[in-house]
This record gives structure tokens, sequence and C-alpha cells, in this order.
């Protein structure tokens, strides 16, 4: 059972905030400008939301990341995730995928930001509230991997269970071959 402490991080974007001034370093001038704007995506954005660098979906630290790609769904459907790496932009990279492995997409996220975009990528929606953590910040290799770090994340971040119950419901062999065999 998920307790209410983490719950509360996962739906509260003050929390998260507070987390990710914490945690986040400024690696370059320009970034600390991405900090301070406003609204769903970035200005003069180009490309569809989410799947293009040049598009991506604003998050606030890596707490709010989990939190934003937790709430994710397509077709109804939970979404898991994993990230896969960063770009030169200071992007973060993640593989987004439904519980039941018969659809993915690379997701790109800015976490340089105070506040998580109110838009979903196409083809998905998000839930109005995060149940628990459906993936993690951290690349892995198989399924067996990821679950271990999803348990790993959540005692790390929140000091207690945190993973979403729709993880019970993973079809772990259809992943293991349409998304981790594929990445």
């Amino acid at each position: 059972m998920i307790q209410n402490k983490a719950l509360m991080i996962l739906n509260n974007i003050e929390m998260q905030n507070m987390l990710a001034a914490k945690t986040l370093t400024i690696p370059f001038a320009d970034i600390e400008k991405r900090l301070n704007m406003k609204g769903d995506e970035w200005p003069n954005a180009v490309g569809d939301f989410g799947t293009t660098p040049t598009n991506p979906i604003l998050a606030n630290g890596p707490i709010g990341e989990v939190a934003y790609l937790s709430r994710l769904m397509q077709g109804g459907r939970r979404m898991a995730f994993f990230r896969v790496g960063s770009t030169a932009d200071c992007l973060d990279l993640f593989r987004a995928f439904t519980l039941d492995g018969l659809y993915a997409t690379n997701l790109y996220l800015d976490m340089y930001h105070k506040h998580q975009s109110r838009l979903a990528p196409a083809h998905c929606m998000l839930m109005p509230k995060c149940d628990g953590i459906t993936g993690i910040t951290s690349s892995v290799k198989n399924v067996a991997d990821f679950i271990e770090a999803l348990k790993i994340f959540s005692v790390r971040n929140f000091s207690q269970s945190a993973i979403s119950p729709a993880i019970k419901t993973m079809d772990k062999d259809a992943i293991e071959k349409n998304i981790f065999l594929n990445v």
C-alpha cells in the first residue's frame, strides 16, 4: 500500500519543486532561463509535442518527470517507462510503453522547469492524479531489471513503496519481447 507522503509528493508541484531544488544543478546559463518559462511547452516549439527534442515535455526535476510520466495513458492503458539517456541540449529521453507491451514511444522531457506541462503527447492522455510510480529515471536492459530498479527508486526517493498498483498487471513476457528486445 502506498503511503500518503509519497502520493502527496507525486501530486503536489510545490513539494516536487522543493525536492528538485535540492538535487538539480544548473549546468548551463540558458537552462536558468528555462526555469522561469511559463506555459505548457517551449516558446516557438517545433514538431510533435513530447516526441521530438524540439518540443519536449516540460517537467520539474527528476521526481516531476516521474510524476508526469506515471500519469500517462495510451488508449485507456497505463504506461510504464525508463530513461534511455540524454541529449546534448540537456533533455532526457525516456522509453514509455503500455503495461500490455503493445505500444511504445520515445519521449523527450525537459526537467529544468518549476511546473509540469498539462499537455499530453499525441495518442496519449494524462490521468488527473498519480496513484504511484510506473517507471524510473535510469536505464535498464530487461523486465527483471526494470522491476528491481522500480523498487529501489521507490524506496530511495520516497522511503517507502510508491509503486502504482497498475504495475501488477504488467504483461512481462510481451514487454520483454516487444520493448526490451527492440531497445
